[in-house]
């Protein structure tokens, strides 16, 4: 759902926001279901690559939830979108649980992927 398309087409200049060699990373979409289930998520175009940074960012966002006790996953999905990206009907290229990177045994959408959670865990 895009409740402002014309907000979207905005960029975020981030070049005032270095500090050695950190700089800020976008995140693509989180979700929280009843403080229960943490979800992030991060797609990409094809089979491109999340940069080092980005996925440590969100290993340990991931981690620290799972810590708390709370169902935390991040997932990494691949499109071949040009105009605007269906995210949920973005493919899982893999995804994070308990610690440690998973492939899915099989095709499956972010959308699926998410309802199958939402249903067992929140």
């Amino acid at each position: 759902m895009i409740r402002n398309r014309e907000h979207m087409r905005s960029i975020v200049n981030f070049d005032n926001m270095t500090f050695g060699k950190i700089t800020p990373m976008d995140l693509d979409a989180f979700m929280e279901f009843n403080n229960k289930l943490y979800i992030f998520i991060e797609t990409k175009y094809l089979d491109a690559q999340m940069p080092f940074g980005q996925q440590l960012a969100l290993e340990r966002l991931c981690d620290m939830c799972y810590e708390t006790g709370k169902q935390s996953f991040v997932f990494l999905t691949s499109h071949a979108d040009h105009d605007e990206i269906d995210l949920g009907n973005s493919l899982v290229s893999k995804y994070r649980w308990k610690k440690e990177w998973h492939e899915p045994n099989s095709r499956i959408t972010l959308h699926d992927a998410v309802l199958k959670l939402k249903e067992k865990y929140a």
